[in-house]
């Protein structure tokens, strides 16, 4: 199982809208973890109230301790910790400082930049030059 995408993190059911992720730290991999590492932060709706909650995404090295659903879990579900208020603060603050994400949108920016010269040499020809005019 592994990596639990935040995303995907809705339980329980009832409780649960409007997720937004603010930071995922992706699966916590190395045998010395970074401080960014194997965490995600995300504004929700918990049962129509705004806040902000975490969690550990879980790893495929479970033979550090870490579990494989992430922390904190639920009857065998991936969940959220809602933040104290107190803490919101706080946490915004130091998610300023967070790496740049490597997250889908990363991986789609690459390969669309990837792709870019192969793309011109398709779209540079009369017949797109038609098609552009349009």
């Amino acid at each position: 199982m592994g990596y639990q995408n935040p995303k995907h993190v809705k339980s329980p059911k009832d409780a649960v809208t409007h997720l937004r992720i603010l930071y995922d730290g992706g699966e916590e991999i190395g045998a010395t973890a970074s401080d960014w590492e194997g965490w995600s932060v995300a504004e929700l709706e918990w049962y129509e109230e705004p806040v902000l909650a975490c969690r550990w995404n879980g790893s495929t090295n479970t033979a550090r301790g870490v579990s494989e659903i992430g922390n904190p879990q639920s009857r065998g579900h991936p969940t959220w910790f809602i933040l104290p208020r107190a803490l919101e603060g706080a946490v915004r603050s130091a998610l300023k400082e967070a790496p740049p994400a490597t997250t889908e949108l990363g991986l789609t920016e690459a390969a669309t930049a990837a792709s870019a010269p192969a793309f011109a040499k398709i779209w540079a020809n009369p017949e797109d030059d038609v098609y552009d005019a349009l």
